[in-house]
């Protein structure tokens, strides 16, 4: 390639990225154009951005020429021991080259499960390009990952490849801090709006359900004495009475109110919520979890929340099943990744877009992004053959910290004596 065609190659992804950024908040968007720019820029065989938590966990948040597993494969190889390109980067905190990655990778065999992936695609020579920003809030890396690169073997890149890609790498790190700095802001703002909805509601229709119970009763024992003659003047104002409770609670709806989880955790507010829709509709729905109580942050907790009373609540509606079971569950090989499944016995659905103003899978899909999660819809008869009914199940890896190790209290009594 001639160097002005690449200079124009790669100032036009700048340009493009640029836009992308002022035209869409929308990270997931942003990245997978990111990378797809890249690519095209730099002449790669594929592109990745990956990224790694404060554990080590390693996760993909944009791709291009690269199939949708390769996030899982990559954190497998991770878990066998296989040494990261990655985290050499961040640790030298400059680009690495591996010019014999391909080979190195294919005669060990912590990267089996990338062995077919490295073959089919034309992997050899590996650069990446660390990515990293502080969070202005504590001084630490809010992100830390790399911009990854792979092109066939002989193809070296030259120093004004390895710049473009250093710079790129910091457009999306400073995409992705922003992202994130931007979320929690929101979910501040959000949280403290429903707590104003939450006093509102308590100064306004509590007061009016309040007066409400005390207007009908006393109604109740004046009819009770005898005729009441001013009864459809009382009934009338008990009426407007009404329909002013049920303005301030359309009110509230409209705002989305959040859940109430405080202390209680996850688990035992769905368990509280449901056991109040099971009576109303008249369904058996069942909470079961591997353990009671999920560390997560308040706000991860009032997502997955709303996620799941959303799902339980389409279920209700649409699947008219005699049961509904709700199950939250640790997976993965190092018990990381939280899933949740809410499954109904009832007449499942016919595949197809989603209806004009149907807006509950689209929240859903919503809630389980913003925490790194993944949203699936489908058929039971699709997990096991003739069962009957519909699933929706969440899943979000990384979301949980390692299970800690069980300590036996009966040795420990044993030696305390």
């Amino acid at each position: 390639m001639h160097p002005n065609d690449r200079r124009d190659r790669q100032l036009a992804a700048f340009v493009k990225i640029a836009t992308t950024l002022a035209e869409t908040d929308r990270l997931d968007e942003i990245l997978e154009r990111l990378a797809a720019e890249v690519r095209e820029a730099v002449a790669l065989e594929s592109c990745a951005i990956t990224l790694v938590d404060a554990d080590g966990y390693v996760r993909t948040a944009g791709t291009a020429g690269l199939p949708s597993d390769y996030a899982a494969l990559l954190e497998e190889c991770r878990q066998l021991g296989a040494p990261l390109v990655t985290l050499q980067a961040l640790q030298l905190g400059r680009v690495v080259v591996d010019v014999w990655w391909r080979n190195t990778m294919l005669d060990d065999a912590r990267w089996q499960p990338l062995h077919d992936l490295v073959r089919n695609f034309h992997l050899g020579i590996l650069i990446a390009a660390p990515l990293q920003a502080r969070d202005p809030g504590d001084g630490g890396y809010a992100v830390r990952g790399a911009l990854t690169g792979f092109r066939r073997e002989g193809l070296e890149p030259d120093d004004e490849d390895l710049r473009f890609l250093s710079a790129m790498a910091e457009h999306a790190a400073i995409a992705i801090s922003n992202a994130r700095m931007f979320g929690r802001l929101k979910g501040v703002a959000a949280r403290e709006e429903r707590r104003k909805l939450g006093r509102d509601l308590h100064d306004s229709v509590t007061q009016e359900l309040f007066s409400l119970s005390l207007r009908t009763k006393a109604l109740q024992r004046t009819a009770e004495q005898g005729p009441v003659d001013d009864l459809a003047a009382q009934l009338g104002g008990i009426h407007e009475q009404v329909k002013a409770a049920l303005a301030e609670m359309r009110a509230v709806i409209v705002h989305r109110r959040g859940p109430d989880i405080g202390d209680e955790g996850l688990v035992p507010a769905l368990r509280r919520r449901v056991s109040t829709l099971a009576g109303r509709e008249r369904v058996d729905i069942v909470v079961s979890s591997s353990e009671e109580l999920f560390d997560l942050p308040e706000e991860v907790e009032e997502d997955l929340f709303m996620l799941t009373i959303e799902a339980t609540n389409n279920a209700l509606k649409h699947a008219r099943g005699a049961s509904i079971q709700i199950m939250l569950m640790r997976a993965g090989a190092e018990g990381r990744t939280l899933v949740i499944e809410v499954l109904d016995d009832g007449v499942g659905f016919a595949p197809g877009p989603p209806k004009a103003g149907a807006v509950g899978l689209e929240t859903m899909r919503e809630r389980a992004a913003l925490h790194g999660g993944r949203l699936a819809v489908g058929l039971r008869s699709e997990l096991a053959p003739n069962a009957a009914g519909s699933y929706v199940r969440a899943e979000f890896p990384g979301l949980l910290a390692s299970p800690r190790p069980r300590v036996d209290r009966s040795t420990e009594n044993e030696s305390g004596r």
